[in-house]
């Protein structure tokens, strides 16, 4: 339910692929993978398919790019801060 929830309220777009790449949270390969997906929740989906199994940091650094890219919302709703997820 909550990766459904990612899916349909995380923007990739905008800012967000760019900060995950400065911040070097994949390689290279899986960007070029991420931005081949054609649809946004396929972009995220393929995100979330390789965050599942990344180290700490990574998944760290992927909540701070959603909160440097006005997404904090998400991240309290990942946290469980929050169930609500205002959009």
């Amino acid at each position: 339910m909550k990766n459904d929830l990612l899916v349909k309220y995380v923007d990739p777009d905008f800012g967000l692929l760019e900060k995950l790449e400065s911040d070097d949270v994949f390689l290279a390969e899986v960007f070029e993978e991420i931005r081949a997906e054609k649809t946004k929740g396929h972009r995220i989906q393929k995100m979330l398919d390789h965050l599942r199994y990344a180290e700490e940091s990574r998944y760290s650094r992927f909540l701070d790019a959603l909160c440097d890219t006005n997404q904090a919302h998400v991240v309290n709703f990942i946290k469980g801060i929050s169930d609500y997820v205002n959009m």
